[in-house]
């Protein structure tokens, strides 16, 4: 091939690209796309003498260096990419976040720098040091208040679990859209010794939630987060209320709808794999009003959608398929994604 021509070539994809990322700057203002992704363990390799994360560390059991962490965000960047597909997230929360720095350099060191991504970011009492997390673009979503909202196990207050991260913003058209981000208690320990965790944190959002509809009637709210549990266990089910689309909710706009729906189904994945089990732990709920018809932003399809590409599996040579390509294997490290699938949903205004 001619030289000149090769590089005329390069060029006009240059363009190209650029073109695409100036595109993408200037957001639809009938459009907010939404994403959840469990990040597992973006950790800085810097030693936080607060926190139990000696493991990531360079001398740690998983000799976690700088290159390691860099690489690491340069795939969460290419996932938020993925999810984005010429309409990049205007909203993305995360969990299993070291800290405030981490996320810094992910929204100004990776492809996502040309989005400006804005952080809202607290230090949660997790041992680990692991917490939530909000990016958002301010031509979005603009964050207008946001706290952490703690958890108890106990009346004294002194038994706690990671926060639930609140936001109140205002999407574009100038209606506000209150945003709660989750990561429930694991299952360590076995499921039925760890349940009530779950129940506990799950009072607590269904009690906040009921506040702002009750002070703010056809409020517009959005619960997002890893879970660990299922959309069919009590925590979800029963405790924070939520149901499926098909559910008879007339009259009752507030009801949480649950918008995972259609990862039950029969030979449907979930969003992480368990030896030969998927589970759905990584979910969005609604109020009704907001799949209905009845709220001036309505979620495209009534349900959220997972991300499958090709790039986030292995081959699942113990249980058979594929499972999740992931940073680490134990303590062998792989250099892939998450143990979690990222999810998504579409707002659309009307």
């Amino acid at each position: 091939m001619n030289p000149s021509y090769s590089k005329w070539l390069v060029i006009l994809a240059f363009s190209l690209w650029v073109t695409i990322l100036q595109g993408q700057n200037h957001p639809d203002t009938s459009f907010v796309k939404v994403m959840f992704y469990n990040f597992e363990n973006l950790f800085d390799p810097e030693d936080d003498s607060l926190t139990n994360d000696d493991e990531f560390t360079p001398t740690g059991s998983r000799y976690y260096t700088k290159t390691k962490m860099y690489r690491k965000i340069n795939n969460i960047a290419r996932v938020v990419l993925a999810v984005g597909k010429g309409r990049m997230p205007g909203i993305v929360g995360a969990c299993e976040v070291e800290n405030r720095k981490v996320l810094e350099k992910l929204v100004r060191y990776s492809a996502l720098q040309k989005f400006g991504y804005k952080i809202v970011h607290f230090d949660s009492p997790d041992s680990r040091g692991i917490d939530v997390a909000l990016l958002y673009r301010p031509e979005s979503y603009r964050v207008v208040y946001s706290r952490p909202v703690a958890v108890s196990y106990d009346s004294s207050g002194l038994r706690r679990t990671r926060d639930i991260l609140y936001t109140k913003g205002v999407l574009a058209g100038g209606d506000t859209l209150h945003v709660f981000v989750n990561h429930w208690p694991s299952r360590y320990g076995g499921v039925q010794s760890t349940i009530e965790r779950r129940m506990q944190v799950a009072g607590v959002l269904r009690r906040l939630t009921d506040s702002v509809c009750s002070l703010e009637p056809g409020s517009m709210v959005l619960i997002m987060g890893d879970l660990n549990d299922d959309p069919d266990d009590p925590s979800v089910k029963e405790t924070l209320g939520a149901v499926f689309p098909e559910s008879n909710l007339v009259g009752d706009e507030c009801r949480l709808v649950n918008l995972m729906w259609e990862c039950l189904k029969p030979g449907s994945e979930g969003t992480l794999k368990h030896q030969n089990r998927w589970n759905v732990f990584d979910q969005m709920l609604v109020p009704s009003a907001m799949i209905n018809g009845r709220s001036r932003w309505q979620v495209r399809g009534g349900k959220a959608n997972v991300l499958r590409d090709e790039f986030l599996f292995e081959p699942d040579e113990t249980w058979g398929g594929r499972k999740l390509f992931r940073t680490y294997v134990g303590l062998k490290y792989s250099g892939g994604y998450s143990d979690h699938l990222p999810v998504y949903l579409d707002l659309i205004r009307q």
